[in-house]
């Protein structure tokens, strides 16, 4: 599995990016560590089995404003 944001691949980074898969669903994500303004846009998960076979699935991410830390 790979996550892509503007036709480039996010490197599973920690503590950054991270990558996550919650077993035995199959479910899938993306955690991203600290959000800004350019994280906005669409993210692409690719998924391939053992077989080859690919399959997709994007969400669009919206960075409203940021947060004053407390």
């Amino acid at each position: 599995m790979v996550w892509v944001k503007e036709n480039k691949i996010i490197p599973n980074s920690p503590p950054d990016f991270i990558y996550f898969e919650k077993k035995p669903d199959g479910i899938y994500g993306l955690r991203i560590a600290d959000v800004f303004l350019e994280d906005a846009g669409l993210y692409i998960c690719e998924a391939y089995s053992a077989e080859g076979s690919e399959i997709t699935c994007w969400c669009e991410v919206d960075v409203i404003g940021m947060m004053n830390p407390l």
